[in-house]
C-alpha cells in the first residue's frame, strides 16, 4: 500500500509541472520529529521505538521545507519497512 502511495505521489509530482524550491534556514530537529510522527502514523499501530540522538539539537539546514520533509518521510518509511521485513520488528533507533 505504501509503495502504491509513493508511486502515485511521484506521478502527481511529475504531472504538476516544474517545482519551485524556496530555500530557508531550518532547524533539523523539528523536521525530523514531524517526519518520524508522520511515518509512525502511516505505518499503523505496532511497536515503534523512534528516538532522536541529542547531537541533532543545534543543526540548521538551508533547504526547501516541503522537499526536505518529503525526502525524510520517504527514507524513514522505506527504512522501517525494510527493517520490519528483515527482522519482523519495526523498531528503529536514531
Amino acid at each position: 500500500m505504501l509503495r502504491l502511495s509513493d508511486d502515485i505521489a511521484e506521478y502527481l509530482a511529475v504531472e504538476s509541472g516544474p517545482r519551485r524550491l524556496a530555500p530557508e534556514l531550518l532547524p533539523l530537529v523539528p523536521l525530523l520529529e514531524d517526519a518520524v510522527a508522520e511515518v509512525a502514523i502511516r505505518l499503523g499501530p505496532g511497536r515503534r521505538d523512534w528516538r532522536l540522538a541529542g547531537g541533532f539539537a543545534g543543526l540548521i539546514l538551508q533547504a526547501d521545507r516541503r522537499a526536505l520533509h518529503g525526502a525524510l518521510t520517504q527514507i524513514l518509511a522505506r527504512a522501517a519497512r525494510m527493517t520490519w521485513r528483515a527482522t519482523r520488528s519495526t523498531s528503529a533507533r536514531w
